[in-house]
C-alpha cells in the first residue's frame, strides 16, 4: 500500500512536511525535525570537505560520502533496531535520501515561496 514510485514518495514527503510546519506552534524540537537539520548540515560538511579541503581526492570522496549517507544509514539502523529486524537495508537508505531530499525541497519551498499552504508557518516576512 506504499507510493508506487520515488516521485511520488518524494512529492508527498514535501507536501507532509509543509504541513507539518503548520502544527509545528509550540516547540521546534521534534525528532524528524532535528535529524532533517542534522542531515543538511553534514551534506553541506561533504560538500565542503569535497570542494574546499586540500586532501587527496580519494580521502574527500570517502569523507564527503560518510558524511553524506550517515543520516539516512543511521535511520536505518534505528528502525531495524526498533523492530529486531532490518529489511532491505539498502532499499531502505535510498528511501531515507528521498525521504531527506523532499525535506529540504518542502523547507526551501518553504523559505522562498510566496504560496504556502493553509496553516504553515512563514519563516520570512511578507512583503
Amino acid at each position: 500500500g506504499g507510493d508506487k514510485s520515488l516521485r511520488v514518495f518524494f512529492r508527498k514527503t514535501s507536501w507532509r512536511t509543509l504541513g507539518m510546519f503548520g502544527m509545528l506552534k509550540h516547540s521546534w524540537i521534534s525528532p524528524p525535525l532535528f535529524t532533517t537539520f542534522a542531515h543538511l548540515l553534514l551534506c553541506l560538511g561533504a560538500l565542503l570537505i569535497l570542494f574546499i579541503t586540500p586532501l587527496s581526492l580519494a580521502v574527500r570522496l570517502a569523507l564527503s560520502i560518510a558524511l553524506f549517507t550517515l543520516t539516512p544509514v543511521a535511520s536505518v539502523l534505528y528502525r531495524g533496531w526498533q523492530r529486531k529486524r532490518l529489511y532491505a537495508p539498502l532499499q531502505a537508505t535510498v528511501l531515507y535520501h528521498v525521504y531527506f531530499l523532499g525535506r529540504f525541497y518542502a523547507l526551501y519551498k518553504l523559505i522562498f515561496s510566496r504560496k504556502l499552504p493553509v496553516g504553515a508557518l512563514r519563516l520570512t516576512p511578507k512583503s
